[in-house]
């Protein structure tokens, strides 16, 4: 995907979603359907496959009537046919993709929600009341858990059958056992981690200096990270993906094998970004302007 810098690959940037900062996106069915979620209140449905024969298509769908939610779309999350999404206005509500984005449910505290994910049928949320809270989609999103690790609001989390990973701006990793139901590792680190990546037991994290740490999961989770400074401004948003890893920074993304240290393979340079997706060979980012950037290689809508 990234030999030949880059020249191997199309580059579209959609404007005609969303008109504030896109916050959280989701890739589903290998990168064919896009999930995008905005400070302007929307959440936005994209088919890419349509990048074949438009520049700049419109969204396929957009949730919600009005919009979405009454405050910034904070987090999205997919499961099956189920799509959550998490707002400042202190909700989460589910819609049901099979049903052409039919709103089949919602949570609502008084807090706001910053991070969500789904394991199987059960969805994780990190709130600004310090908490960590665990639904059954399955039974009325009903609260079957709830976790307090941090002295400070849960902004990102990582979870899978084995481990919830947390962070907090009270500067602490915390690394939860759910088989044992106990702390593992609570980690100090010198700045905000924004972004956690958890695959096949290596845990990647990025933080609000430019920090770039890993840790190893494998067998009994190690509790010293190893750190490296890539740049010294916002990692918004770190992807480990299918033997790459991917650092979204404000106008650039560093695409690097997971190496020690990284090796930066490609820079992609483009303006002021705030998230970023990436799904099989595509990779898509959001803007602070409401554009919706993606790179795909020449020949991915033929295969």
């Amino acid at each position: 995907m990234w030999r030949n810098g880059g020249k191997d690959l199309h580059h579209f940037s959609l404007t005609k979603g969303h008109f504030a900062s896109i916050v959280s996106m989701v890739l589903t069915e290998n990168g064919r359907i896009c999930f995008s979620g905005s400070k302007d209140r929307h959440v936005k449905v994209w088919n890419f496959s349509q990048l074949a024969t438009e520049h700049d298509p419109e969204p396929t769908l957009s949730l919600g009537k009005p919009s979405a939610h009454e405050g910034w779309v904070s987090s999205l999350a997919f499961h099956d046919c189920l799509l959550s999404s998490a707002s400042w206005d202190h909700t989460v509500k589910l819609w049901d993709m099979s049903a052409n984005g039919k709103q089949v449910g919602e949570i609502r505290t008084d807090s706001f929600f910053y991070c969500t994910q789904f394991v199987q049928d059960t969805l994780v949320v990190g709130s600004s009341n310090h908490l960590i809270n665990l639904y059954d989609v399955r039974v009325s999103y009903k609260e079957v858990h709830s976790l307090k690790h941090h002295s400070k609001a849960v902004i990102c989390l990582s979870a899978d059958d084995n481990y919830i990973i947390s962070s907090s701006p009270d500067k602490t990793l915390v690394i939860y056992d759910r088989v044992a139901a106990k702390v593992l590792h609570r980690i100090r680190v010198p700045s905000c981690i924004l972004s956690i990546s958890h695959l096949n037991g290596e845990l990647w994290t990025g933080d609000a200096i430019g920090n770039v740490g890993v840790l190893s999961c494998k067998g009994k989770c190690a509790s010293e990270m190893t750190t490296f400074n890539m740049k010294n401004e916002h990692l918004y948003s770190l992807k480990h993906s299918l033997g790459y890893l991917y650092l979204c920074y404000p106008n650039s993304i560093e695409v690097c094998f997971p190496t020690n240290p990284l090796t930066k393979l490609f820079t992609i340079h483009s303006t002021m970004m705030s998230t970023m997706s990436t799904r099989t060979n595509l990779l898509a980012a959001g803007c602070h302007e409401g554009a919706l950037d993606v790179w795909v290689p020449l020949n991915h809508f033929s295969s």
